[in-house]
């Protein structure tokens, strides 16, 4: 069973990888096309959604399976629970301080 595991594990990173490289392909041939040529592709800003979502989706699953946290916030670089607690504290502070200071 881990081998099975192991295998769909290793296509999807497969396919997450060949996403990627249609993803950087498209967007370079879409500014090529927008400012080069001055004729945009129609189909190229729809593809490069479509494919941000899916690698996303996909190298999510990857993540839990491995254990890991896939990182999109800056205050998620931050590993210890203290750490993460004093940065929500700073932001926090940071708003109410400027609530009270404009008055509202």
């Amino acid at each position: 069973m881990s081998q099975a595991l192991g295998l769909v594990r290793r296509a999807i990173q497969l396919v997450v990888f060949l996403m990627f490289v249609v993803l950087i392909a498209t967007v370079f041939y879409q500014v090529l096309g927008r400012y080069l040529l001055n004729a945009p592709p129609s189909w190229s800003e729809e593809l490069a959604r479509f494919l941000q979502v899916w690698i996303a989706l996909l190298a999510s699953a990857l993540c839990i399976q491995q254990g890991m946290h896939q990182r999109s916030f800056p205050g998620s670089r931050l590993n210890r629970q203290e750490d993460n607690d004093r940065f929500y504290e700073r932001v926090v502070d940071s708003y109410l301080n400027g609530k009270r200071q404009d008055g509202g």
